[in-house]
């Protein structure tokens, strides 16, 4: 393996040049330094950068294996208190987005039949369409000052599962852990970051 004789060359540089230190027989001097600098530059910016993705590909992989395991093995997202942001209304849709994504988990985890997922998918892209127009009506009628930025997001996340939704139907794409692992992630962290800021208006405005 290359990256591991890179590895090991070095450790056996340093190794012998830390006998010689030792020994009195070297010092340690710009050269020895800028060696040192060099060569972790370098193998940061050449050799590393080739494993990346494989990285990322298994840690996310693994994480949503985790997060299985702990849950119902065909749960991806378990409902819970920590998602709720107060709002009756928004909670049960949020609640029935989670249970959408979670149908597509369960199916992608029992190798259902494409026409099975393609119905789960369109009901997900459907009444995410839904959910986000209720929210959008009350940013209007209240005059929520981040509407902006918050209709931006809802339209980026939209475009990707329609994107992902029209790849799907032509047999271009498949359902992945990497696709699972990003509804979650970003539903969830859409919940509790953008919708949180929202919730006090919501109230003020009579929404419970």
């Amino acid at each position: 393996n290359v990256h591991i004789s890179e590895h090991r060359k070095l450790v056996e540089q340093v190794v012998d040049f830390q006998k010689q230190l030792e020994s009195g027989s070297a010092t340690l001097s710009y050269e020895v330094m800028n060696f040192l600098k060099e060569w972790l530059e370098k193998h940061i910016l050449n050799s590393d950068k080739k494993y990346v993705e494989c990285f990322k590909k298994n840690i996310r992989k693994e994480n949503i294996e985790e997060t299985a395991s702990q849950n119902d093995s065909n749960k991806l997202i378990e409902w819970n208190s920590t998602y709720m942001i107060g709002l009756h209304l928004i909670d049960e849709q949020h609640k029935i987005l989670v249970e959408l994504i979670n149908q597509l988990y369960s199916a992608f985890k029992e190798g259902r039949a494409k026409k099975q997922v393609k119905t789960i998918i369109k009901g997900l892209v459907d009444y995410t369409d839904y959910h986000f127009g209720v929210e959008e009506r009350h940013f209007n009628d209240f005059k929520y000052p981040e509407t902006a930025a918050h209709l931006k997001e809802h339209a980026s996340f939209v475009n990707q599962i329609k994107e992902f939704q029209k790849d799907f139907d032509s047999g271009k794409a498949t359902v992945s852990y990497d696709i699972m692992n990003f509804l979650r992630d970003w539903l969830l962290n859409h919940i509790l970051k953008s919708d949180k800021q929202y919730v006090d208006l919501f109230k003020k405005n009579g929404l419970k």
